[in-house]
C-alpha cells in the first residue's frame, strides 16, 4: 500500500506493483532487481520483507512531478479567448456612427438641419449588433442542447469552435480504445492427456470447461486483474449451463498465492486429487513444467499445469471497446489523421493499433504525451485527444479539443468535451454538433449583418426612412435568431 515518491530501482527482494496511474497499463508488474519502478506506483504485494530499494532521482525530477507540471503548464497557457462575434461587436458601434457622420458630411448642404438628423436616426435604427450579441450565444446553446441529448458534455463556445477545426485525432489505448480491464481471449488446450497421480498409468482429457473452471477455482479469491478477467468469464460463458456438473466434479482442497507468479494448490476430482499450477513460465519451470506455446505479441499468456503436465494456455489482452471499430473507421472516412499514444508495453500496442487500422502510434509516459500533440500543433494539426485516465489528464489540456470517456473525475474536469457514454461514436457526433453550431452561427452573422449594413447605406442615401428601418431591424433580428435554432434540430452521426 506505500505508494512510490520517486524513481528507484529495487536492491533485494522483489515487488508486485500497478503503475496504472502512469502508463495506464491495468496489469501488475513485477519488479526485479534493476528494473525501474516509476514514481506516482503504489506496492500492491511484495515478496520480500523489508524491501530494500535505491532512489535513482529526488522527487522534483520524478515523473509524478513532471506530470503534474506539464498539466500545471498546459492549463496557464489555455488563455481565454473572446470569439470573433464578440471582437467584432466592438466596432460596430463606432462604424455605425461614422457612417452617420459621413453621410451627413457629404449631404449637408442639400439637407435641412430637420432632414439631416432624420437621416441619422434612419441609420442608427438600421444599425443592429443583434446578429453579434444574440445569434451567436443561441447557436451555441442549441448545440449544448443537442449534444446533451446525445450524451455528450460541451463546456464550452470555445470547445465547438475547437470541434469544428479538428484535423487529427489521437487516442490514449487502454480504457479508451479498449475495455478498462484485460480479457480471457483464448485457450489453447494441450494435446497431452493428464495423469490421475504422479506415476500414474491412467490418464484423464480435461475440456476447456474443466481446465476454466480449475482456474476459477485456484483464484476464486484473487484480485489480479488476470484472475478477475477469467472469473467474470466463468461465471457468463461456463457456469450458467454447467454450474451443476462442474461443481459436482470438481473441488477446492488447498491454493496458495505467489505474487507475481501465479497460484498453485490441489483439486479434487471424483475422489481424485491433482496438483495445479497456474500463473507465469517461470512459476511453471520452478515446478518442472516444460513450456510450451509461446504468447501472442498482442497477448499475455498464463500456463495452468496439473500433475507435471500442461494442459493449457490463457491468452489475455485488450479488447476493444464495443463500437471502436466502427467509430474510427468513421473519423478516418472523414479524411482526420489518426494516431495513439498509449503509455501499455509496446508489444500489445500494435496489434490494437493493426486490428484499427491506425498506422501512426507511439509508446510515451504522460508528458510526452503533451509533447507529441505540441509536435503535431507546430505542424499546423489541430488536435482532438480522447483520454479516460489521470495520466491523460496533461493532453486533454495541452490538445486543442480534449475529449474524455467521463470515467475519472481529473480527466472528466481536464477535458473540453465528455462523453457520457462509454462509447467512441460520440466523437463523431460532437464533431457534426460543432461544425453544425459554427457553420450556422458564421451563416447568422454573415446574413444578419450583411442586411444590416445594406439598411445603413440605403438609409444614408436617403431611401429608406427610419420607420421602415426600425421594422426592417426587428425583421433581421428574428430572422437572424430563427436560424441559429435550426441547430436544435440537428441529427448528429
Amino acid at each position: 500500500g506505500e505508494e512510490v515518491c520517486a524513481e528507484v530501482d529495487p536492491v533485494s527482494g522483489e515487488v508486485v506493483l500497478p503503475e496504472a496511474a502512469i502508463t495506464g497499463e491495468r496489469a501488475p508488474s513485477v519488479k526485479k532487481p534493476g528494473s525501474k519502478i516509476l514514481s506516482g506506483s503504489v506496492i500492491s504485494e511484495s515478496r520480500a520483507d523489508p524491501i530494500t530499494m535505491r532512489a535513482t532521482t529526488v522527487a522534483a525530477q520524478s515523473t509524478m512531478t513532471l506530470m503534474q507540471n506539464s498539466l500545471a503548464a498546459a492549463l496557464e497557457g489555455r488563455a481565454t479567448m473572446e470569439t470573433r462575434a464578440e471582437k467584432a461587436g466592438q466596432f460596430f458601434t463606432p462604424l455605425a456612427v461614422g457612417m452617420a457622420a459621413l453621410a451627413v458630411l457629404l449631404r449637408s448642404r442639400r439637407l435641412n438641419s430637420e432632414e439631416q438628423w432624420t437621416m441619422v436616426l434612419s441609420v442608427l435604427m438600421a444599425a443592429t449588433p443583434c446578429p453579434l450579441s444574440i445569434s451567436v450565444p443561441v447557436a451555441f446553446l442549441s448545440a449544448f442542447s443537442v449534444a446533451a441529448r446525445s450524451g455528450v458534455t460541451v463546456k464550452s463556445g470555445r470547445a465547438l469552435e475547437s470541434l469544428s477545426r479538428v484535423t487529427m485525432v489521437a487516442f490514449d489505448k487502454t480504457g479508451t480504445l479498449t475495455r478498462e480491464d484485460p480479457e480471457l481471449l483464448k485457450v489453447d488446450l494441450s494435446r497431452d492427456q493428464v495423469p490421475l497421480a504422479p506415476g500414474c498409468h491412467e490418464e484423464a482429457s480435461l475440456t476447456e470447461a474443466d481446465v476454466l473452471f480449475v482456474a476459477y477455482l485456484l483464484e476464486c479469491r484473487c484480485v489480479h486483474p488476470f484472475a478477475t478477467a477469467t472469473q467474470h468469464h466463468v461465471e457468463r460463458v461456463i457456469l450458467p449451463a454447467r454450474r451443476g456438473e462442474l461443481r459436482a466434479s470438481w473441488a477446492l482442497k488447498q491454493a496458495e498465492q505467489l505474487p507475481g507468479k501465479g497460484v498453485v494448490g490441489v483439486v479434487e476430482r471424483v475422489g481424485t486429487t491433482f496438483q495445479v499450477v497456474l500463473g507465469s513460465s517461470d512459476l511453471l519451470a520452478e515446478h518442472g513444467v516444460a513450456e510450451g506455446q509461446a504468447s501472442a505479441l498482442d497477448s499475455v499468456a498464463v500456463g495452468l499445469a496439473i500433475n507435471g503436465v500442461k494442459v493449457a494456455t490463457l491468452h489475455f489482452g485488450d479488447q476493444l471497446r464495443d463500437g471502436a471499430k466502427g467509430a474510427v473507421a468513421q473519423l478516418r472516412s472523414s479524411g482526420l489523421r489518426l494516431a495513439i499514444l498509449s503509455g501499455d508495453t509496446s508489444e500489445r500496442l500494435p496489434a490494437v493499433a493493426n486490428e484499427l487500422g491506425i498506422t501512426e502510434f507511439a509508446q510515451c509516459l504522460p508528458a510526452q504525451k503533451s509533447d507529441a500533440i505540441r509536435k503535431w500543433q507546430q505542424e499546423g494539426e489541430v488536435v482532438m485527444f480522447c483520454g479516460d485516465g489521470v495520466n491523460d489528464a496533461a493532453a486533454l489540456v495541452t490538445a486543442d479539443c480534449g475529449v474524455s470517456l467521463g470515467v475519472n473525475a481529473l480527466a472528466s474536469e481536464s477535458a473540453q468535451v465528455v462523453l457520457l457514454k462509454p462509447n467512441l461514436s460520440g466523437i463523431g457526433m460532437a464533431m457534426s454538433i460543432g461544425k453544425k453550431a459554427v457553420s450556422t452561427a458564421r451563416q447568422s452573422v454573415a446574413g444578419g449583418m450583411g442586411v444590416s449594413t445594406a439598411q445603413m447605406a440605403l438609409a444614408a442615401a436617403g431611401y429608406l426612412p427610419p420607420l421602415t428601418n426600425a421594422v426592417l431591424q426587428e425583421c433581421v433580428d428574428l430572422g437572424s435568431i430563427l436560424n441559429s435554432l435550426r441547430v436544435l434540430f440537428h441529427s448528429p452521426r
